[in-house]
């Protein structure tokens, strides 16, 4: 069975989890008094956390594994940029370290691509999924693809779908 890292679980956990300690006290009830007795029952509030808001991304939202450099970034820019005609405006790019949600469910972008990300319900590469009012879309890590024309092929022709040109 594999383990997940802490990022990695984020992306399937939609709340914030909190520990709290607890103090652990042996009270021997035999020699109790009425205060202590009633200091025992009371009961405390838990803490409440605020959560965190979810931060609003453009309706193209790109996920990669990890920061673009080198082969990964000029291919992302080959992507973006000269394939589907997008400026940095038009997108948000996040690395999955910057990933700030829990699921696809807590993002408002409209077009989603991941690239080395996996989401659980999202395992088939390069074919675009439907989710309400998004498209979905997950492939290999940038590095991967940069290295192999196939692999480019099926991308492109997913994307294709997805960004479909207009007249």
């Amino acid at each position: 069975m594999d383990t997940l890292n802490l990022s990695e679980l984020s992306l399937f956990i939609s709340e914030n989890v909190y520990l709290i300690k607890e103090e652990e006290t042996y009270v021997d009830p035999i020699k109790l008094d009425e205060a202590e007795e009633e200091e025992l029952i009371e009961i405390k509030e838990p803490a409440v956390h605020a959560k965190k808001a979810t931060p609003s991304y453009k309706s193209i939202l790109f996920l990669t594994d990890e920061p673009l450099k080198d082969s990964a970034a000029e291919t992302f820019i080959n992507i973006a940029g000269k394939a589907l005609g997008l400026s940095e405006g038009d997108y948000t790019l996040l690395s999955q370290e910057q990933i700030a949600f829990g699921g696809l469910e807590e993002v408002n972008s409209q077009k989603i691509v991941s690239f080395g990300i996996s989401f659980s319900g999202y395992a088939t590469k390069y074919k675009n999924h439907s989710l309400e009012n998004q498209l979905f879309l997950y492939a290999d890590s940038l590095d991967k693809i940069a290295q192999n024309v196939e692999l480019k092929r099926q991308l492109w022709a997913q994307l294709q779908l997805m960004f479909p040109k207009k007249n």
